[in-house]
Protein backbone atom coordinates (compact mmCIF):
# COMPACT_ATOMS: atom_id res chain seq x y z
CA UNK A 1 0.00 0.00 0.00
CA UNK A 2 1.22 3.49 -0.24
CA UNK A 3 0.82 5.82 2.58
CA UNK A 4 -1.43 3.73 4.49
CA UNK A 5 -2.19 4.85 8.53
CA UNK A 6 -0.80 2.82 11.20
CA UNK A 7 -3.98 1.49 12.22
CA UNK A 8 -4.57 -0.35 9.00
CA UNK A 9 -1.26 -1.80 8.81
CA UNK A 10 -1.56 -3.15 12.10
CA UNK A 11 -5.29 -4.30 11.27
CA UNK A 12 -3.83 -6.17 8.26
CA UNK A 13 -0.99 -7.17 10.63
CA UNK A 14 -3.34 -9.01 12.82
CA UNK A 15 -6.11 -10.45 10.73
CA UNK A 16 -6.30 -13.67 8.88
CA UNK A 17 -5.75 -12.04 5.83
CA UNK A 18 -1.98 -11.71 6.58
CA UNK A 19 -1.11 -14.60 4.42
CA UNK A 20 2.48 -12.98 3.35
CA UNK A 21 4.35 -10.08 4.33
CA UNK A 22 3.28 -6.19 4.00
CA UNK A 23 5.86 -4.07 2.46
CA UNK A 24 4.62 -0.30 1.87
CA UNK A 25 5.72 0.98 -1.59
CA UNK A 26 5.89 4.63 0.21
CA UNK A 27 4.93 5.36 3.75
CA UNK A 28 6.79 8.50 4.88
CA UNK A 29 7.68 11.51 2.54
CA UNK A 30 10.90 13.02 3.17
CA UNK A 31 9.51 16.44 2.48
CA UNK A 32 10.87 19.93 4.45
CA UNK A 33 10.62 19.15 7.98
CA UNK A 34 8.98 15.93 7.38
CA UNK A 35 9.05 12.32 8.21
CA UNK A 36 6.73 12.62 11.16
CA UNK A 37 5.42 9.03 12.60
CA UNK A 38 8.40 7.02 11.75
CA UNK A 39 8.66 5.97 15.35
CA UNK A 40 5.23 5.16 15.39
CA UNK A 41 5.53 3.45 11.85
CA UNK A 42 8.35 1.08 13.45
CA UNK A 43 7.10 0.27 16.77
CA UNK A 44 4.39 -2.01 15.05
CA UNK A 45 6.98 -3.32 11.96
CA UNK A 46 9.20 -3.83 14.80
CA UNK A 47 6.28 -5.70 16.56
CA UNK A 48 4.19 -7.61 14.52
CA UNK A 49 5.76 -10.27 11.45
CA UNK A 50 3.85 -10.01 8.78
CA UNK A 51 4.81 -5.75 8.78
CA UNK A 52 8.27 -5.60 6.53
CA UNK A 53 9.29 -2.13 5.80
CA UNK A 54 8.60 -0.10 2.96
CA UNK A 55 10.44 2.76 1.22
CA UNK A 56 10.50 6.63 1.98
CA UNK A 57 9.96 9.10 -0.80
CA UNK A 58 12.41 10.73 -1.67
CA UNK A 59 15.82 9.24 -0.70
CA UNK A 60 17.62 12.12 -2.00
CA UNK A 61 17.31 15.51 -2.83
CA UNK A 62 16.86 16.36 -6.97
CA UNK A 63 19.45 18.76 -7.28
CA UNK A 64 22.33 19.47 -9.87
CA UNK A 65 25.44 21.27 -9.70
CA UNK A 66 26.14 24.48 -11.21
CA UNK A 67 29.09 26.53 -10.81
CA UNK A 68 28.52 30.02 -10.35
CA UNK A 69 30.73 33.06 -11.44
CA UNK A 70 33.34 32.65 -8.76
CA UNK A 71 33.72 29.46 -9.29
CA UNK A 72 31.71 27.71 -6.49
CA UNK A 73 29.76 25.23 -6.86
CA UNK A 74 26.19 24.78 -5.35
CA UNK A 75 22.83 22.65 -5.54
CA UNK A 76 20.43 23.97 -8.19
CA UNK A 77 16.91 23.35 -8.50
CA UNK A 78 13.21 24.87 -9.29
CA UNK A 79 14.37 28.20 -11.44
CA UNK A 80 17.83 28.02 -10.98
CA UNK A 81 18.80 27.69 -14.52
CA UNK A 82 17.26 30.79 -15.46
CA UNK A 83 13.64 29.49 -16.25
CA UNK A 84 10.84 30.45 -14.24
CA UNK A 85 11.30 29.96 -10.15
CA UNK A 86 8.88 26.16 -10.51
CA UNK A 87 8.76 23.33 -7.65
CA UNK A 88 8.61 24.76 -4.41
CA UNK A 89 9.53 22.55 -1.85
CA UNK A 90 9.42 19.70 -4.21
CA UNK A 91 12.54 19.75 -5.35
CA UNK A 92 15.23 19.27 -0.99
CA UNK A 93 12.96 16.92 -0.62
CA UNK A 94 15.10 13.58 0.44
CA UNK A 95 17.11 12.17 3.27
CA UNK A 96 20.49 12.84 1.71
CA UNK A 97 21.34 15.96 -0.09
CA UNK A 98 22.32 15.91 -3.54
CA UNK A 99 25.74 15.26 -2.81
CA UNK A 100 24.70 11.67 -1.61
CA UNK A 101 25.66 13.33 1.92
CA UNK A 102 23.35 12.21 4.75
CA UNK A 103 20.70 15.05 6.17
CA UNK A 104 20.50 14.79 9.87
CA UNK A 105 16.84 12.81 9.56
CA UNK A 106 19.11 9.92 8.13
CA UNK A 107 21.04 9.18 11.22
CA UNK A 108 17.65 9.41 13.52
CA UNK A 109 15.77 7.14 10.79
CA UNK A 110 18.84 4.40 11.10
CA UNK A 111 18.06 4.36 15.01
CA UNK A 112 14.31 4.10 14.32
CA UNK A 113 14.81 0.87 12.17
CA UNK A 114 17.71 -0.63 13.59
CA UNK A 115 16.36 -3.97 15.63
Amino acid sequence: PMYPDISAIISYAKSKKADRPLIMCEYSHAMGNSNGTLSEYWQAIHSLPALQGGFIWEMWDHGLDQRLEDGSIRSAYGGDFGEAKHDGNFCCDGMFFPDRSPKPALSEFKYIASP
